[in-house]
């Protein structure tokens, strides 16, 4: 008898120590991945533009707002990283510089584009996509005679719109000049927000 109570017991203890845990698995959170979209705005003139024009660089800072910077070389370059939803463009405006001579004897070459190449992650990473545009001045050879009419309109811009999944759209920024593609008219830029509706 007290060998079967024996072997009941052991047997007993031996469910027990296979009984398992009772706490339920939790499972590991998965990593946090930023909504965000890496702009890259690149901006190329030609010397001969530089050499008259005063050109101003608009872009979209990472705050939201406008941003400009006037270029003194051919190829400019700046990157960006905003949170999502945001708006991104690039935009180039050109003005006479004060005083300068211009050759009668010459022919100026004037060329440009503004690009955009834009790497978007949404959706905690499980989005991702990217973006490219480049709006392009329209190219001329012109004599001392036509340089001032050239540069009067020597303005380009480039817009897109992400709402927080990662999806672009087209947009308008107004950029404080009449920009063509992508800009509006008549508000001053300095530090004023990206403004305007997707279309």
């Amino acid at each position: 008898m007290i060998k079967k109570f024996f072997i009941l017991a052991v047997a007993a203890l031996a469910l027990v120590a296979c009984g398992g845990d009772d706490e339920p698995d939790t499972p590991t959170p998965e990593p946090t991945v930023e909504s965000k979209c890496d702009v890259t705005h690149t901006v190329n003139v030609s010397q001969d533009l530089l050499e008259v024009a005063n050109v101003t660089i608009y872009y979209i800072g990472a705050n939201g707002l406008v941003v400009s910077e006037p270029i003194n070389s051919a190829t400019w370059t700046k990157t960006v990283t905003q949170a999502l939803p945001c708006k991104f463009g690039v935009a180039l405006s050109c003005t006479m510089k004060q005083g300068v001579q211009l050759d009668g004897n010459r022919t100026y070459s004037f060329s440009g584009n503004a690009q955009l190449s834009a790497n978007i992650v949404a959706q905690n990473g499980k989005f991702t996509d990217t973006y490219n545009k480049t709006s392009t001045l329209k190219k001329a050879e012109l004599n001392a005679d036509g340089v001032a009419a050239y540069i009067s309109t020597a303005n380009i811009a480039v817009a897109r719109a992400v709402d927080e999944k990662g999806e672009t759209s087209t947009t308008t920024i107004d950029w404080g000049f009449n920009a063509g593609e992508g800009g509006t008219t008549d508000t001053p830029v300095s530090g004023d927000p990206a403004t305007g509706d997707a279309e």
